[in-house]
């Protein structure tokens, strides 16, 4: 961690701020992981962010709480790190090592898969007492995002996750993972009860997700979930829209999203990200490829436009008060008898997801605001109120100012 002087330079402040500067072990969670994606948000809805690091090669994820000056990994607590489905029984990898020593007590089920697929006797390999350990059984992670999906206030987590069909219930799926609100460990309702399972049979299937982003598409207030898949053939980008009853339908092929390149290929995307290109209230999808011939399409979202929408762009003051881009704001939307919360974000990794510093917020049928409430990054989390606000603007509130400005009405 490279903390800001203020004149363009930095100080490494990893050490004393409690982050790990040497390599510890696997088994007591002290280890440096596969680190491929990371973000920041307030979980325990303090007033300032914590760092969410997604490991992959099945290690436990990271959630660094700030505690001010210190940062403490919380990730076992809150059941981050890994969830709790630990029965490898129907590990074909598991199953190729019984059947080749005869020391599994009591077997597993033949395996059905040719276990020297991949130069090792045990398929992608096992090691007791290594890889039968709560520590190796998460999930292959590559990115991760928050966000207020059930509107209760707080974040929501979701990790995108590499899963192989071959390596069974154990391994760590893309799931949605709920804040309890209280700092207490987050729950996992699951895919089949959320709607965001994807059915598979056989043991050859890949979902090779990388980047997720939660998105109010519609603009109806409920958040939808968006991601892009990579590596693997057939992968591609999944958007799944939020009911009213709070649960899932996938809709990627009917939105228009689940394509091909001009090269044949389903895209792996990358470089994705949702902004009004086109200034008409509603979010559009910018996305990369990384497969075959290298293309940027850019999507024109066609339904948004139907509903009421607000949009927040916040500046603080700088130097002694709040950043100036507002990174670590919350920002509470009440309208239509639903309160909406979001944070303003500097962006999440895999994949260079960029956020846009101006908030979208869907009203759905509501024409009027009757609240907006911003908390901000400063040292004592100062929070302006708002009301009455009107919808279909986008309103700017510069750190201290009494009332909003509107810009171009849209």
């Amino acid at each position: 961690m490279f903390r800001g002087k203020g004149d363009g330079t930095f100080t490494n402040v990893t050490e004393s701020v409690g982050l790990p500067i040497e390599d510890g072990f696997d088994q007591d969670g002290t280890s440096f992981r596969r680190t491929f994606g990371m973000t920041a948000c307030d979980l325990d809805n303090d007033g300032d962010q914590d760092v969410l690091l997604a490991s992959y090669g099945r290690q436990e994820n990271q959630v660094w709480r700030n505690d001010g000056n210190k940062f403490v990994n919380v990730a076992h607590d809150l059941g981050l790190d890994y969830d709790d489905r630990m029965d490898y029984t129907d590990d074909q990898s598991y199953r190729c090592y019984c059947a080749a020593t005869g020391t599994c007590s009591p077997a597993p089920p033949a395996p059905e898969v040719p276990c020297n697929s991949f130069g090792s006797p045990y398929f992608r390999g096992w090691v007791p007492g290594w890889t039968d350990q709560p520590w190796s059984l998460g999930g292959n992670n590559f990115g991760v995002t928050c966000g207020d999906v059930d509107d209760d206030g707080d974040q929501d987590v979701v990790f995108a996750t590499v899963v192989h069909g071959d390596v069974g219930l154990s391994s760590d799926p893309t799931e949605l993972i709920l804040n309890p609100g209280n700092s207490g460990k987050f729950s996992r309702p699951g895919n089949d009860k959320t709607g965001l399972d994807r059915p598979e049979t056989g043991y050859y299937w890949n979902h090779g997700d990388n980047v997720p982003i939660l998105v109010d598409v519609d603009l109806d207030g409920r958040k939808e979930l968006y991601v892009a898949s990579t590596v693997y053939p057939l992968s591609r980008s999944w958007l799944w829209h939020q009911k009213g009853d709070g649960t899932f339908e996938e809709v990627a092929a009917q939105a228009g999203i689940a394509y091909k390149t001009s090269a044949g290929f389903v895209p792996q995307a990358r470089g994705v990200d949702f902004i009004d290109f086109d200034g008409d209230g509603d979010l559009d999808l910018l996305a990369g490829t990384l497969q075959g011939k290298y293309e940027v399409r850019l999507f024109r979202n066609n339904i948004g436009q139907d509903s009421n929408f607000l949009r927040v762009r916040l500046q603080g003051k700088g130097a002694g008060f709040s950043n100036v881009a507002a990174i670590g704001a919350r920002v509470r939307v009440t309208a239509g008898g639903r309160t909406q919360t979001q944070e303003v974000k500097g962006g999440q990794g895999i994949g260079n997801v960029q956020a846009d510093f101006v908030l979208t917020f869907g009203l759905g049928a509501a024409c009027d605001v009757d609240e907006v409430e911003v908390r901000w990054p400063d040292s004592k989390a100062t929070i302006s109120k708002y009301a009455p606000v009107r919808a279909n603007y986008e309103i700017a509130i510069r750190e201290g100012d009494a009332a909003v400005r509107y810009r171009t009405p849209l």
